[in-house]
């Protein structure tokens, strides 16, 4: 047995594909592997980006926020709060069911509880002496 690495596209539809087949079996629920949409909004003032959100919708029909940041002098002038909810009209209207994320405890838990989201899960030591919250907020 030979193991390589890889960040291939090919690859990484290689495992979609199998696990298509697999997931198929026990959920008809389940957004193939290959019809995730990958969504991205970005804030400008002006011309300069001071802001955005990405992530994807996944196979369990959520959204993924892969990633958000607003610069630190735009933060409380309702940028982030404008970027989640261009995040959950997207969602919506990929017939996704809620969003979900997690965050470090020195970042934005309380700015997601504001919107809405509460925490399922939390991984302790991650990084070493903090925690990484895991939120959801289903529609």
């Amino acid at each position: 047995m030979k193991f390589v690495f890889s960040t291939e596209k090919e690859h990484e539809e290689f495992l979609g594909k199998g696990l298509n087949g697999f997931n198929g079996r026990f959920s008809a629920n389940i957004i193939p592997y290959e019809n995730k949409k990958d969504f991205g909004f970005y804030a400008y003032d002006g011309e300069q980006l001071v802001g955005g959100i990405c992530g994807n919708t996944d196979m369990g029909n959520w959204l993924h926020v892969e990633l958000l940041y607003v610069d630190g002098l735009y933060r409380g002038k309702d940028v982030g709060t404008g970027l989640m909810c261009k995040a959950e009209e997207f969602a919506k209207e990929n017939g996704c069911v809620g969003i979900h994320l997690k965050t470090w405890s020195w970042q934005a838990r309380g700015f997601y509880e504001k919107m809405g989201f509460t925490v399922f899960g939390q991984l302790e030591d991650h990084p070493p002496g903090e925690v990484n919250y895991y939120l959801k907020k289903k529609f």
